[in-house]
């Protein structure tokens, strides 16, 4: 129990709270009438009636519709696409090899320049980090010297 009560503190509280508070919200009903510092507190419960009057309202049935046409008219061609290009990047072809260093560069590049900053933050010859620690007197306490 020791090891899952840290999981189960982030997940009540992250997770399990807001969840049960929005289902005790979607179960009320407020006004545009209602006080702008007290609007929870002047909320009436309606019970499922939001939820009835959704399910057979046809403008949330039109937006379903739409929502899964746009789903099938990106996430399937965007699929194919992706597909099409990992099988070109893996054919033998002449001049395949320079399009697939231009395709995966930019994944190195990042990482690349990730690297420089942190070297140029932490070099114990001038670094950013090194001279923060001379401003405030730190310098010998963290100083490096392997001699």
């Amino acid at each position: 129990l020791q090891f899952l009560a840290p999981f189960l503190v982030i997940f009540i509280l992250f997770i399990g709270y807001p969840l049960f508070y929005s289902l005790y919200l979607s179960m009320h009903r407020g006004s545009i009438y209602s006080d702008f510092y007290i609007v929870f507190w002047s909320m009436k419960f309606v019970g499922l009636r939001n939820y009835t009057e959704t399910i057979t309202d046809l403008e949330f049935w039109w937006s379903i519709l739409l929502t899964f046409f746009y789903a099938v008219l990106t996430i399937v061609p965007g699929m194919a696409l992706s597909l099409a290009l990992a099988l070109a990047l893996n054919k033998k072809i002449k001049g395949f090899g320079l399009m697939r260093s231009g395709f995966f560069l930019p994944n190195v590049f990042d990482i690349y320049v990730v690297g420089v900053i942190w070297l140029l933050i932490y070099n114990p010859n001038g670094g950013l980090f090194t001279l923060f620690l001379e401003l405030i007197g730190l310098d010998e306490v963290f100083s490096f010297d392997p001699e």
